[in-house]
């Protein structure tokens, strides 16, 4: 007797982009717990690229690189890329209010900065995997941010239930 054949659900795809290679390769190593399909960028340029060509549902992106800012491609993905909203986190060094204040302004979902707790990436990426995202939409430990927005773009396959 045949077993059934049981439906496996695509791995998503991710987009770490950092131009310190030991950023990006942690992001890989903290990430391989295989749920997702990984990309790597070293610079703004290449993140444009990769990302309009792969569409990846989540981008962890730095602010501070070479080519292209951070900002610059969060910024150029929203308004370029109609129909494709990836979940962006920006991962980065810069944490003055008018940093914070750009990156969500560019169309970033989240802020986080540097140096990060892996676990908590991790937390925050299954939420966005499963609707239960984070309240906040800035995480700093050393300022205390939190601010808060409502209406932010997700991938059609990661948008929370309205319902919870």
């Amino acid at each position: 007797m045949d077993k059934p054949i049981r439906a496996v659900p695509a791995m998503e795809k991710l987009l770490i982009v950092d131009d310190a290679r030991d950023i990006r390769k942690l992001l890989r190593f903290t990430l391989s717990y295989g749920r997702f399909e990984m990309f790597e960028a070293c610079d703004g340029k290449q993140a444009l690229e990769v990302a309009l060509r792969e569409r990846p549902a989540i981008i962890i992106l730095d602010v501070m690189m070479p080519a292209l800012d951070g900002i610059e491609v969060c910024r150029k993905i929203r308004q370029h890329s109609p129909g494709y909203a990836p979940y962006i986190i920006m991962l980065t060094a810069k944490p003055q209010a008018d940093d914070v204040e750009a990156g969500i302004q560019a169309g970033a979902n989240f802020y986080m900065l540097k140096p990060f707790s892996p676990s908590r990436l991790i937390e925050i990426l299954e939420g966005v995997r499963t609707g239960k995202l984070p309240a906040e939409t800035v995480e700093n430990p050393v300022n205390g941010f939190d601010l808060r927005v409502s209406d932010r773009m997700y991938p059609p396959a990661l948008k929370p239930n309205s319902s919870s």
